[in-house]
């Protein structure tokens, strides 16, 4: 099965990942909300414990559970600043306000977003790819690198 919702791939990636409890807690309350609206057939987890609800939406085949992915995938991005980790970051000031901002990389699960003051990208599993958009050669810079940025 080819993956198609980045929110399969931080659930498949999330097994002993240094994310994983929040992986967890982040998929249960958005389960749970849905459960509780009663919009969406959710059939498949009512019959589930919440400990399996993970390798549920690891393993779903395309067109089982759709509705719920597309759900769970907006979520997840709209989300990523609060619910991911920034590794790198850049803020720059360049003659007053309106060319000052900042740019980062955030993790969740092994799915990466920049965050730009101007514009997103992502997501994807290539955070080297978003890296390369930050500028830590400018020595105006202030420049954030974690370990997982490496």
């Amino acid at each position: 099965m080819e993956t198609n919702y980045f929110v399969q791939i931080c659930a498949k990636k999330s097994h002993g990942h240094r994310q994983e409890r929040e992986f967890i807690k982040w998929l249960e309350s958005e389960i749970s909300d849905l459960l509780d609206e009663g919009s969406l057939d959710l059939e498949i987890f009512k019959a589930a414990k919440k400990k399996d609800w993970r390798d549920i939406i690891a393993n779903a085949n395309p067109g089982e559970i759709d509705a719920i992915l597309d759900h769970l995938e907006n979520s997840l991005i709209d989300s990523f600043t609060s619910i991911g980790e920034s590794i790198a970051g850049v803020d720059y000031d360049h003659e007053g306000m309106a060319h000052s901002g900042s740019n980062s990389v955030y993790e969740f699960c092994g799915v990466y977003m920049l965050y730009g003051s101007d514009y997103i990208e992502g997501p994807t599993e290539d955070k080297f790819e978003l890296l390369e958009y930050l500028n830590t050669e400018d020595p105006d810079h202030d420049v954030y690198w974690s370990e997982d940025a490496d």
